[in-house]
């Protein structure tokens, strides 16, 4: 399934390609996956942009809808967010 993410400008600096792409995958977790294997800058360890990391990082929505199960299908045309979690107080 072709699925658009949209990177939020303070997650782009991670990675090497435009605010929004293109991944394929049956659920929300494939297409993170192929994201982050196609788009991370070199080899960041501790980086908030490694899949590793997005479930502290990364709030992530589905059509706008937030969502932590990366196991949730998604469909052709679907469009996933990717925004960093803010911190602070």
């Amino acid at each position: 399934m072709a699925v658009k993410i949209n990177i939020s400008p303070d997650l782009q600096r991670f990675y090497d390609c435009q605010a929004a792409v293109e991944a394929d995958g049956e659920t929300v977790g494939e297409c993170l996956e192929e994201f982050v294997a196609k788009c991370l800058k070199g080899n960041r360890k501790n980086s908030p942009g490694k899949i590793e990391n997005f479930r502290t990082n990364v709030m992530v929505f589905l059509n706008k809808e937030n969502t932590m199960n990366y196991d949730e299908p998604v469909q052709d045309g679907d469009e996933l967010d990717l925004i960093v979690m803010p911190f602070g107080g």
